[in-house]
């Protein structure tokens, strides 16, 4: 058993790999933290991901409101 947020497990609910045995307990909501060493300037590949980050942390939140 384990308690893991909707993200890390979506697929493998909906393939039936994993199960859900007590769906009425749920973790308390976490927050997520990016580190990464402050420069001069802001890496591309460093903003593209922290925004893609957001987009899917965002839509794992509107897919609880649903």
């Amino acid at each position: 058993m384990l308690i893991s947020n909707d993200v890390m497990i979506k697929e493998d609910v909906k393939t039936g790999a994993l199960i859900r045995v007590l769906p009425e307990i749920q973790a308390m909501d976490s927050t997520v933290y990016a580190y990464y060493p402050k420069l001069d300037y802001e890496h591309t590949r460093t903003k593209l991901f922290l925004d893609y980050i957001k987009m899917r942390l965002a839509q794992t939140n509107d897919e609880k409101l649903i």
